[in-house]
């Protein structure tokens, strides 16, 4: 939890909540996940009720009484504050008062349980024997059961010596972290001061989308960039972003798709830092990857019983402090040497890592996605800057970010389970699989089953089995605990994906659609993710979405939350145009004429390579058509050095293919690939690594439910739903390939196109300006002889 800082212009101010002291200073126990979903508990509505409850008795009673304590040490000024939920003074006696709604069963409680809420009362004890100058004060918490309509009262008694000691004590221990904050503000400051730019010169381009960047940034809106690939866009949106720390930025997030932009995103840092670390950041990697457990699959992570979870609390910011006292470029290794060191879960580590961080690279969902977002930087008072890279990828993203799908096999796994043990909850189950057999029967005889309304019967059914299975859970410990464990987690995860969807469900609207997928799969699902991601970066500050293919501007515009207020740019590029040979061969690729044009394609490829040794890909629309050719060319080729990209690549093997592209190879190499795969965008060859693309098709996803989904509802909105889920996305992958080739300033390659529809006047029209020069090839004689004289 790292503090808030102000000036008053003589020191630092360092402010800090009471519940926020507490909650850090005294923070122990496991990690366990939450399990328990009880309707949601009205927090503000219930304290009034209670203090309404108390005024009644007492007219002197006083609710939200404002109180705290200011502390001067020699560096910097404390602030420690907050509101009591309750005073009363009956002219000889004062009593403060903490309110806590509680889930849990009231005789679950003890005295002095749990210890942060008598904590936090006894901080604003001594802030009011200090005020009132007074030798002791009562403190009475109040415990409030929604369920049970109960309250279960505390009551104590302490001196003002015994409040005093106790409010330093935890004071003593908090300082170190307010010294060590107050430090690390103060050599970031200086070090943004004293920052220069980390290369001799800014590219072409580069030096103005800088600006933009930063006016955006410091200025509070959303900035849209469409810049070349190889332009250094994740220096051009960092650098401006690091400047901005001496204005008004608290936090920045590197946000990515990928591990490989992450990367990316670390060498910039790291070059920015370079001899001066004057901030620091973290890379936060996958939970699934962190986790150090056994035999873990899927989401069921063992924190519970895991000895990294057990007691995590107790030396957590043991570990923090010691990490972020030596390091200042903290990514997955140092993580997960420090964690080992301390006995900490990795994952865990990350996130607490994070909050004392400058800058946080990391996945999207971490800022975007409801279920994943890092809920601690809810409501903090901080501005953020959100640095969004490769950026047309997180509209698919989104998407499904906020939908939603619940499986019928999922229920029918607890059909008849507690038909003899909880009655209600079998009734409940079985309801929910006669409403979603009842919808894929109507979906059956319609063919084809996309609606633009919520399934209201389907909702109601969900949210009261959250609701029952909750309290169940609760009171029936016994039921559960002879489940298999299996069978238990399916059924926690049953639970968090029924809640997740009654979630999406209160927020349903214009933007979505309900469709049923394959395996009786209910599915709401979020066509337009434009409002929700607005939402999200309006309440962090400003956000710079940043990508070489944002084309067309309305699609990705209207998809990311573009608002009137927010600027977008299209970025010049600095490359030489006569060091890129863009040629289109106009074979057809539709399906059904594949077979027939595959052995034209192979030979298409074999003119295109065998010019000039070097290092080349070849994408293509599918394994299975990739597979095909590759078997037509070995045979007419079989001497060329080849390599295919297999289904399925562990970052490693991934890592171990793209070593082989070397610079001044000895032979020419060929690699097919997947459009639109790992080896189609985020990756780095420049130099004469890379001499060519081949890129087969016009990138086209596959059909499936969900892409029928967008198009009806583009097609209903008055909108051209082909382009919005195949085209658009299709056009996209292509123009991710095509930006492998040119990296530098120096480099030199060409683009073959074999797609029948790039001839189109209205497809050319879509190519960013500086990829207009495009060259109609109608042989393997022509594309031999273009790339000869091109590259020769």
């Amino acid at each position: 939890m790292k503090p808030v800082f102000s000036e008053n212009g003589i020191k630092p101010i360092i402010s800090v909540s009471v519940r926020e002291l507490c909650a850090f200073v005294l923070r122990n126990g496991d990690i366990r996940r939450n399990t328990h979903f009880s309707e949601k508990i009205n927090g503000t509505a219930i304290h009034r009720m209670l203090q309404q409850e108390c005024r009644s008795k007492n007219e002197r009673y006083r609710a939200e009484v404002k109180l705290n304590s200011r502390l001067e040490f020699k560096d910097f000024i404390l602030d420690i504050g907050g509101r009591a939920d309750g005073l009363t003074y009956d002219g000889v006696e004062y009593t403060v008062d903490e309110i806590k709604s509680v889930a849990y069963p009231l005789s679950h409680l003890d005295d002095g349980f749990p210890k942060i809420h008598l904590a936090q009362a006894k901080c604003y004890a001594y802030m009011l024997v200090k005020s009132k100058k007074i030798d002791f004060v009562n403190i009475r918490l109040i415990y409030y059961n929604v369920e049970e309509d109960m309250t279960r009262t505390f009551n104590y008694t302490y001196t003002s010596s015994q409040v005093t000691e106790y409010f330093y004590s935890l004071v003593r221990i908090y300082t170190k972290w307010a010294l060590l904050s107050l430090e690390s503000r103060l050599m970031r400051k200086e070090g943004v001061s004293s920052l220069k730019f980390p290369f001799k010169k800014a590219r072409q381009g580069q030096s103005e989308l800088m600006k933009e960047c930063y006016k955006a940034v410091t200025k509070n809106y959303n900035l849209y960039v469409n810049a070349p690939t190889g332009i250094g866009k994740t220096m051009s949106a960092l650098y401006p972003a690091v400047l901005s720390f001496n204005k008004n930025t608290d936090k920045i997030f590197y946000l990515t798709a990928k591990t490989s932009t992450q990367k990316e995103a670390e060498k910039a840092a790291k070059l920015i830092l370079k001899d001066n670390p004057f901030f620091r950041f973290v890379t936060i990697t996958a939970k699934g990857k962190m986790c150090i457990a056994s035999g873990v699959k899927n989401s069921d992570y063992p924190c519970e019983n895991c000895e990294r979870g057990i007691g995590y609390c107790d030396r957590v910011n043991d570990a923090v402090y010691d990490i972020i006292t030596n390091e200042n470029i903290i990514t997955e290794t140092q993580i997960r040497e420090y964690a080992s060191k301390h006995k900490v879960c990795p994952f865990e580590l990350s996130l607490d890592i994070s909050e004392w961080c400058d800058l946080v690279i990391g996945d999207y969902n971490y800022v975007f996605d409801p279920r994943a977002a890092i809920k601690r930087y809810n409501d903090t008072g901080e501005r953020f800057v959100l640095l969004v890279d490769e950026a047309h990828n997180l509209v698919d993203r989104a998407r499904e970010m906020y939908s939603a799908s619940l499986k019928l096999s999922d229920f029918k796994i607890f059909d008849g389970v507690f038909r003899n043990s909880l009655v209600v909850l079998d009734r409940i189950i079985k309801k929910i699989i006669c409403t979603i057999k009842d919808m894929v029967s109507q979906a059956e005889e319609d063919s084809e089953y996309i609606s633009f309304d919520l399934p209201e019967a389907l909702y109601l059914s969900v949210n009261n089995f959250t609701i029952i299975l909750s309290e169940l859970m609760k009171k029936e410990t016994d039921v559960f605990n002879q489940l298999e464990k299996d069978k238990m987690g399916r059924l926690v995860t049953l639970m968090l994906d029924c809640r997740h969807f009654v979630n999406i469900a209160c927020e349903y609207n214009k933007n979505y659609v309900t469709y049923i997928d394959q395996g009786y799969c209910i599915r709401l699902y979020c066509v337009e993710p434009g409002d929700k991601l607005k939402k999200v970066v309006e309440a962090c500050g400003s956000a710079v979405f940043f990508s070489a293919t944002l084309f067309p501007w309305d699609y990705y515009l209207k998809m990311l939350g573009y608002d009137q207020k927010d600027l977008y740019c299209e970025v010049p590029s600095p490359f030489l145009r006569d060091n890129f040979l863009i040629m289109n061969y106009g074979l057809s690729t539709k399906f059904t004429e594949r077979d027939d044009n595959a052995y034209e394609i192979a030979k298409a490829i074999n003119a295109a390579t065998g010019v000039k040794t070097g290092n080349y890909f070849a994408f293509f629309p599918s394994f299975s058509y990739m597979e095909q050719v590759l078997s037509i060319y070995k045979a007419m080729y079989p001497r060329q050095n080849i390599i295919c990209q297999k289904r399925k690549m562990s970052p490693v093997e991934r890592e171990n293919l793209i070593s082989l592209f070397t610079n001044s190879p000895e032979k020419s190499m060929i690699v097919f690939a997947v459009l639109g795969g790992i080896f189609s965008e985020g990756i780095d060859l420049a130099g004469d690594k890379l001499t060519g693309v081949i890129i087969v098709g016009s990138g086209l996803p596959s059909p499936s439910v969900e892409r029928t989904a967008v198009s009806t509802y583009f097609n209903e909105n008055d909108e051209i739903g082909f382009n919005y889920s195949y085209f658009y996305p299709g056009l996209n992958r292509v123009f991710q390939a095509m930006g492998r080739v040119i990296r530098t300033e120096t480099d030199r390659g060409f683009a073959l196109l074999i797609e029948e529809k790039m001839l189109y006047e209205e497809t050319r029209e879509m190519f960013p300006s500086f990829w207009q020069d495009i060259i109609t090839v109608s042989d393997e004689e022509e594309i031999s002889n273009n790339v000869n004289e091109f590259l020769n």
